[in-house]
């Protein structure tokens, strides 16, 4: 089964793109076709009153991990948590916070399903 890595639509019409980024992250368009996006990395849900403007942008786990390391983001609040909550992509996060994010999912969830695209971001920079 694959998972989502990256939930997105694009409405064709007025061409926003709505992105979805935890369960409940309803997101819609203002155009009249009223284009909506839900169900962050758990489902996709989306729909609009023309389906034939709405374009699927979605990134799952069998991706190349070239894909998957420009799509998988995660949240964070800045190094001292005194930031607004902010989207960082997995490629774009330093080396010092990917150890973290490793250091902290390792001890507080190590079921997280993204811990090895994190592990693997670090062997990836590696080779580089």
């Amino acid at each position: 089964m694959k998972n989502l890595i990256f939930n997105s639509v694009i409405c064709l019409e007025c061409g926003e793109q709505l992105i979805s980024r935890h369960r409940h992250d309803y997101k819609s368009c203002s155009c009249e076709n009223q284009v909506f996006n839900d169900g962050g990395l758990d489902y996709q849900r989306f729909g609009g009153k023309n389906l034939d403007l709405i374009q699927s942008h979605c990134i799952y786990d069998n991706s190349d991990f070239s894909t998957i390391r420009f799509y998988l983001e995660r949240g964070s609040y800045g190094k001292n948590f005194d930031e607004p909550l902010h989207y960082i992509k997995l490629k774009d996060m330093t080396d010092e916070h990917l150890q973290n994010v490793i250091d902290y999912e390792e001890e507080h969830n190590p079921d997280n399903r993204f811990l090895k695209f994190y592990k693997k971001e670090q062997k990836y920079r590696k080779k580089l």
